[in-house]
């Protein structure tokens, strides 16, 4: 690949990851926001749909997640595609589980520097959404300016490990499975097309690209479910800790100390439920998410390829 190729390849990426945020975040931050609701400390609420139903304040957060989460977006398919770019074989491939798995992790790690800020502020907005609650914040710019003003740096970097560990395997899973997934895909298409061929001749032209609009979906949507339900009590566990108030501000209850301080008292006050509590939440927002941010990002990074 030339120099030129790069740049261009990479300019397709960004604008593909830019609309694919964009398109994502205003289809599903009502899912986000009942998931987020049913995670927060002492809630009270049954389900999702009863957060859905209310229809209180579901896009609260959301001009955060849009104009602070496309940077990080950007940063998140960018740093995987250059790690994938980097490591393939002679014949171009980079099917490899540890290429997908450390990718992915990659991606995140990178990725967070803008995340957690905009995470941070966009789940306080999401559980303290009536005005009447003193953690109230009015809009984006109150709340960044409150946080900063009581707690500082540390503040707008609340839970960034806990971040890191929740999302870092969520991305590495992700993409392990929907790498496979498409790996699979595009075999079974394969066969359908060629049909009673040796299987040399199946997987001697197994290129992902040219898999159908149907299949990306599916196969996004099945690998965002997954993840997703496997990582939820590390999700809960984070957003806990980035909820609470630190500094000046902090709430006279106990609060977490880190990541496993919570995961340790949840499971010892509710069990296993109270571990994956949300995590039906956390997949009815992701599985969605992850579909229509993939299925977006490939559509557009095509469409720039060939327009641009």
């Amino acid at each position: 690949m030339t120099s030129k190729d790069g740049n261009n390849t990479m300019i397709h990426n960004m604008l593909g990851s830019s609309m694919a945020n964009i398109i994502s975040r205003c289809f599903t931050h009502p899912l986000d926001t009942a998931k987020a609701r049913m995670q927060a400390a002492g809630t009270t609420y049954r389900g999702p749909l009863e957060i859905l139903r209310s229809g209180s304040s579901l896009y609260r957060g959301l001009s955060t997640v849009i104009i602070g989460g496309t940077p990080g977006s950007i940063l998140y398919f960018c740093s995987y595609e250059f790690l994938k770019e980097q490591f393939r074989d002679e014949n171009g491939k980079s099917d490899n589980f540890l290429v997908h798995f450390g990718g992915g992790m990659l991606a995140e790690t990178v990725a967070l520097v803008v995340y957690v800020p905009v995470d941070v502020l966009k789940e306080r907005m999401q559980v303290n959404f009536s005005s009447s609650n003193p953690a109230y914040y009015r809009n984006a710019f109150h709340g960044l300016s409150e946080i900063w003003k009581y707690e500082g740096l540390s503040g707008i970097y609340r839970g960034y490990w806990a971040t890191l560990m929740s999302f870092g395997p969520f991305s590495a899973l992700y993409f392990c499975f929907y790498e496979q997934f498409k790996a699979m895909a595009v075999v079974q298409n394969r066969r359908k097309s060629l049909g009673n061929q040796p299987e040399e001749i199946i997987h001697e032209n197994d290129n992902k690209s040219d898999l159908p609009f149907t299949s990306i979906l599916l196969c996004s949507c099945s690998a965002g479910a997954l993840a997703s339900f496997i990582t939820s009590p590390l999700d809960l566990a984070k957003l806990r800790l980035q909820v609470q108030r630190g500094g000046r501000r902090a709430s006279s209850e106990q609060q977490h100390r880190n990541m496993v301080d919570v995961l340790h008292k949840t499971w010892a006050e509710n069990g296993i439920t109270g571990l994956w509590r949300g995590a039906g939440a956390r997949v009815l927002h992701f599985a969605p998410s992850t579909t229509v941010t993939m299925t977006s990002y490939e559509t557009f990074k095509s469409f720039f390829a060939k327009h641009v």
